[in-house]
């Protein structure tokens, strides 16, 4: 006459990446007629997940690729005698990362005294997106005027001195989560005096 019971419905809480598995365990208190795992499904926000691996004891699905914010875990198992449980849970996805820097240019010898200070960056998922409104950059401690995309911010400037010169910059994700820019390229070489 007994249902199912159902325990440890994972996740729970917040979780902070966007690829894990959905399980559920569960067994069939005596006396037992076992579980009829053809009956066992699990749900993620109402729709039906698939890739699930069930046995007797427990059911697990594979899952990638969630937007940010709350989700609801639902679901159901029988056993053979047809009598069935609810399964229940939820979690909250959120984003724990700032934004990855790549590719900070110039990175060598410049020879002329023209450039364009660059930079390339993603974020990780789970993703809340770049702000694109956090990204600044400077040479040498001077704010510069640039041009801003969701991957990559690029600076035209003129009138390079000789000398080291240091990029500082940075970018954030609309979580809030900012991540320095920085860099260093040599001086213009002096050109060789020929005789």
């Amino acid at each position: 006459t007994a249902a199912p019971a159902v325990s440890n419905v994972q996740p729970t809480g917040s979780v902070s990446s966007d690829s894990f598995l959905i399980s559920a365990t569960y067994s069939d208190p005596a006396p037992t007629t076992g579980i009829n795992t053809g009956a066992v499904n699990l749900t993620l926000d109402g729709g039906a997940l698939s890739g699930c691996s069930v046995t007797q004891t427990g059911v697990s699905c594979p899952v990638s690729g969630l937007g940010l914010g709350a989700h609801t875990i639902g679901g159901s198992v029988a056993d053979n005698a047809g009598h069935s449980s609810a399964i229940n849970g939820s979690f909250t996805l959120f984003d724990s990362t700032g934004p990855v820097v790549s590719k900070v240019l110039p990175a060598g010898f410049h020879a002329s005294t023209f450039a364009t200070i660059s930079a390339d960056y993603s974020d990780p998922a789970p993703s809340s997106g770049i702000n694109t409104g956090s990204v600044f950059m400077t040479l040498d401690g001077v704010e510069l005027t640039c041009a801003v995309t969701a991957s990559n911010v690029s600076c035209p400037i003129s009138g390079l001195t000789k000398g080291w010169h240091n990029i500082y910059g940075s970018v954030a994700d609309n979580a809030g989560h900012a991540t320095p820019i920085s860099g260093r390229f040599p001086p213009r070489p002096t050109p060789l005096a020929c005789k």
